[in-house]
């Protein structure tokens, strides 16, 4: 699912026969969602960040997460989605002057302080409580992320609960 025309109006759905489809679109300004893709018989199944999906001299792919196989099946039964990430500019000069002047951490914690006091929040960060599960629950609080109309429950509803 996603949604072209913002969180705020129903999400648009790439479904049936996929075979040789693509989308393309910009993931950091597009709200997107990838739905469930099975096995469907066993429920969701989550793995960590650190799981693999690796060939076997079978011609199958397996599932791994920490050395304990969760999930095995030839490649045809996978449906398989990329991410890939690039950085496009406009020309040579943006390029050259967007790499050559990136955002700090100092600059990111100035941007929110002075939009915070602009909003008149007496909330403050700094490189000291940045993590702080507290400061990141009370930075949620004055930013919360739009929950897209229809949209799945999040991986990161379930992480964080």
């Amino acid at each position: 699912m996603y949604w072209p025309d913002g969180p705020d109006h129903p999400p648009t759905e790439h479904v049936g026969d996929m075979k040789n489809t693509a989308l393309l679109g910009d993931n950091h300004g597009m709200f997107h969602q990838v739905g469930p893709v099975g096995p469907f018989d066993k429920g969701t199944v989550l793995v960590t960040p650190s799981a693999q999906l690796l060939p076997t001299d079978d011609n199958t792919w397996v599932v791994t997460d920490h050395d304990e196989k969760i999930y095995e099946a030839p490649l045809n039964a996978y449906r398989v989605s990329v991410l890939w990430k690039a950085n496009v500019y406009t020309n040579t000069e943006e390029q050259n002057h967007k790499q050559a002047n990136p955002l700090s951490i100092d600059d990111v914690i100035t941007i929110f302080n002075a939009d915070l006091e602009e909003q008149g929040h007496g909330l403050r960060l700094s490189k000291e409580n940045i993590e702080d599960e507290s400061m990141i629950t009370a930075m949620a609080k004055v930013y919360p992320e739009p929950k897209p109309v229809h949209a799945l429950p999040s991986v990161f509803e379930t992480i964080r609960k």
